[in-house]
């Protein structure tokens, strides 16, 4: 996600608003123009802004990752197919359709599972929710000082 550079940021002190540079406020080291204290909630709501996205984005990112490793065919499913993928089950029916004949522990490798791995249980893996999944994918955003 790209933000406009430089960023207008309200600084939760004295409310004034001011233009900053994003890698600034991304890196949590902006401090307000005005009155000198560290900028939190701007920085903060734009790693929110990015964590919502990725969420979003993440089911689409795995079937694209299946995709390239698995040389499947993205035009077999329909659009309704995608957005009525809810279980990890579902994204497998799916992705079968698109050509693909492997066991669904290799799913596991995609470049998108590897660092949900440590965190769920293999044994359970079709049994999970997509959204859980991006969920542990992108963890909650706090402040870095």
């Amino acid at each position: 996600m790209k933000f406009i550079d430089p960023f207008p940021t309200k600084c939760e002190c004295c409310n004034e608003k001011n233009l900053y540079p994003v890698k600034d406020l991304l890196a949590y080291e902006a401090h307000c123009k005005s009155c000198g204290s560290r900028l939190i909630d701007g920085p903060l709501g734009m790693h929110k802004g990015k964590r919502l996205i990725a969420i979003d984005l993440w089911p689409v990112c795995l079937l694209l990752d299946a995709c390239e490793e698995f040389d499947l065919d993205i035009d077999r499913i329909s659009d309704e197919e995608f957005d009525n993928m809810y279980l990890v089950k579902d994204f497998i029916k799916n992705i079968e359709k698109m050509g693909f004949t492997g066991e669904p522990g290799m799913i596991l490798e995609l470049a998108a599972m590897k660092e949900l791995n440590k965190l769920i249980v293999s044994s359970n893996f079709e049994q999970y929710s997509l959204k859980e999944l991006a969920l542990l994918a992108n963890p909650e955003v706090k402040p870095g000082y």
